[in-house]
């Protein structure tokens, strides 16, 4: 009859050894381990195999009703978008603002204390705390852009401060994408009293500062969001992406005039353009090319 650990190990795929974690010889993100028991080593196996599968355990956003959209399956840009324009659509008055170096500002002790919080075993936890650790930021604070440990505990870090905006009396709704947090009140006055009480909320508790750039505006003149221009009725492209979309479907158009790439090539650059500007008013996706290969 197998042991619960045997059983752990065999729902991973086994085979805990030949990967040397319980040799002490694994890394996870350039961090040797040390010797783990057959438990936690199943359990790292199976979050390095389907990190995916570790979101749930972190319940980041599942408190303040899925208003994190960063990082999450099934809540990514897209929904983000929508959910934001919903709320212009609903309330009056909006704040918008950013945490000032948020990767390089998060505080390791306080991120551990989160995290010990959510997981239990000295064991697992030690890990964590290696991991964060090797941050290759100022001691004690900061993690590596790019790595992805990195942005769930970055998600997870500000999952208190949706719960924040959500019990605040004078918030009719908020969204957050990692750091970037929208919310809505019904007058100007409201929304710049949530902002104050933010900003000690998160020197308080969170170690961390807003830009001194924020944005207080009505609904009805909208906002940018996640690289568009989300209005009431209409969602646009920003302008600095339009240009870039621009330039790059001529450097391509260029290449295909030289003789570089085939017209079949240039096709499927302009049905990617397409695609990913379809949801938006973009004059661009409508733009017909200076010459148009096989009727593109």
């Amino acid at each position: 009859m197998r042991t619960s650990n045997e059983e752990s190990l065999a729902l991973t795929g086994g085979g805990v050894e030949e990967r040397g974690i319980v040799s002490g010889r694994a890394t996870v993100g350039g961090v040797g381990l040390r010797r783990l028991s057959p438990t936690y080593a199943s359990t790292l196996l199976a979050i390095e195999r389907n990190p995916e599968g570790a979101l749930p355990v972190m319940g980041t956003g599942r408190a303040a009703g899925g208003a994190g959209y960063a990082c999450r399956p099934g809540l990514g840009v897209h929904r983000a978008i929508a959910q934001v324009q919903a709320n212009l659509r609903r309330f009056p008055w909006f704040a918008k603002v950013d945490v000032d170096g948020y990767f390089p500002s998060i505080d390791h002790a306080c991120l551990k204390r989160l995290l010990a919080r959510r997981f239990k075993g000295a064991d697992f936890l030690a890990l964590l705390g290696r991991i964060i650790d090797s941050s290759p930021a100022a001691p004690g604070r900061g993690l590596p852009i790019g790595s992805l440990s990195s942005q769930h505990f970055a998600n997870h870090y500000l999952d208190g401060a949706d719960r924040f905006l959500l019990d605040h009396p004078l918030v009719c709704a908020h969204v957050r994408y990692m750091d970037d947090t929208l919310w809505w009140g019904q007058d100007r006055e409201s929304v710049r009293q949530v902002l104050a009480d933010f900003r000690v909320w998160l020197a308080d508790e969170r170690r961390l500062r807003l830009k001194a750039t924020f944005q207080v505006n009505r609904s009805e003149r909208g906002v940018t969001w996640c690289g568009a221009r989300v209005l009431r009725g209409a969602l646009r492209l920003t302008p600095s992406k339009q240009r870039r979309y621009r330039h790059g479907y001529r450097q391509w158009e260029d290449a295909w005039l030289a003789g570089d790439i085939d017209g079949l090539a240039l096709q499927r650059v302009r049905r990617g353009i397409r695609g990913d500007t379809a949801h938006r008013q973009c004059p661009l996706a409508k733009t017909p090319p200076r010459t148009a290969p096989f009727g593109l």
